[in-house]
């Protein structure tokens, strides 16, 4: 004769903030293009979401209430995104530097033709392995040390 609510709602509004942290969490891991440095302020951020989330779930009273909590947060969740500046701006600086040599290279009436082009492929050999590099770094300082 003990008669309980039947408890579904706000476990399922809880288990979708999981589901949305989780592969909100997975997407910042697989950033290539962010430094572990911008992915843990990411993550940072996706941990004050989740508890706001989970925190506006449990003060909520209705169902809808609940269900707007829920909305809400996995909304928040959604559009973080890690920063992607160092690794950008480490490839602009490279390019840049790259195409001043170039240009000089170029305007070098000294050199033959043959000269100025193994010192152009010498450039785009260091480019391509800067560039490569810079794929592969994964904290801000490695990027640094791989343009200076």
């Amino acid at each position: 004769d003990n008669v309980e609510a039947e408890v579904v709602i706000k476990p399922k509004a809880i288990a979708d903030i999981e589901k949305a942290v989780k592969e909100k969490q997975q997407q910042i891991d697989n950033s290539l293009d962010s430094t572990d440095n911008e992915k843990e302020v990411a993550s940072q951020a996706l941990a004050k979401e989740k508890e706001k989330a989970l925190a506006a779930i449990d003060q909520a009273q209705t169902n809808s209430q609940v269900n707007q909590a829920a909305t809400n947060g996995v909304s928040a969740i959604k559009i973080i995104q890690p920063e992607t500046k160092v690794k950008p701006a480490a490839r602009e600086k490279i390019n840049q530097k790259a195409n001043e040599l170039r240009a000089k290279i170029n305007q070098d009436k000294e050199a033959t033709a043959e000269e100025r082009q193994a010192a152009l492929d010498k450039i785009n050999e260091f480019v391509n392995q800067a560039m490569t590099d810079i794929t592969n770094n994964r904290t801000n300082q490695q990027v640094d040390d791989t343009t200076s």
